[in-house]
């Protein structure tokens, strides 16, 4: 009998080629069901073999291609030493790190962000960037269990997108640009702090959409388990 490992296990690989192989397509053709289509058919695949890998098509194609992303930086940060930065510095080097691994196939980043800026996919798109910016602040070793759990997370969102969108226009030698960029937004968020108030009216408004909106997991779209009151209980 064969286990169910196994079959994930060679369930990811085909998901994995016929990624390796979209990367090739999807910058002329951009994130569609034709790419994914032609990616897995040059693979010789059967179309019931490519929808067995992403059911949603160009959708979950596009998905996998963020959280493959998001695996590399998580082995990445595991083998980062932080001991001697500040809390700050930290921020800021995972957000560099985690762009830095999406430079390898810019100009397929680049059709992603134009695909999740469609109005019916931007509750995915936003999904997979908060998936990413959990990530970072639990590499950082994050163990909030209260509101903090958000906040720190909607405040990472701000800088991570918005570096993001300044990363894809940026022609500066190794992204220089883009560093400094992401060491503004910090101190501008870090002033806005400050205002305690107006922080405060921000966040109240902004983490009831965020428990709503992002609590779910891409591709499977289930209830992420890594939540307040969760992620260190299960």
């Amino acid at each position: 009998m064969v286990k169910h490992s196994e079959i994930e296990k060679g369930l990811n690989q085909k998901r994995k080629d016929i990624l390796n192989a979209a990367l090739k397509i999807v910058v002329f053709e951009g994130w569609s069901e034709r790419a994914l289509m032609d990616s897995g058919h040059s693979l010789g695949m059967s179309v019931s073999q490519i929808l067995f890998a992403f059911p949603e098509k160009e959708m979950d194609l596009a998905l996998y291609f963020h959280s493959e992303g998001d695996k590399e930086f998580n082995h990445i940060m595991k083998e980062t030493n932080f001991s001697e930065m500040r809390y700050r510095e930290k921020v800021a080097l995972a957000v560099r790190t985690r762009l830095a691994i999406a430079s390898d196939n810019k100009e397929a980043v680049r059709r992603a962000s134009a695909f999740f800026a469609m109005p019916m996919n931007i509750p995915s798109g936003a999904s997979a960037i908060w998936r990413t910016v959990d990530s970072i602040w639990v590499a950082l070793g994050d163990i909030s269990q209260d509101s903090n759990w958000y906040t720190k997370r909607i405040t990472l969102y701000l800088i991570y997108s918005s570096s993001l969108l300044f990363w894809l226009g940026d022609s500066s030698d190794g992204d220089l640009e883009t560093a400094a960029f992401i060491d503004r937004q910090i101190d501008n968020l870090m002033k806005l702090q400050s205002k305690s108030q107006i922080f405060s009216s921000f966040f109240n408004f902004a983490l009831p959409v965020a428990e709503n909106i992002f609590s779910k997991n891409i591709v499977t779209e289930q209830k992420s388990s890594n939540l307040p009151g969760k992620c260190f209980l299960d």
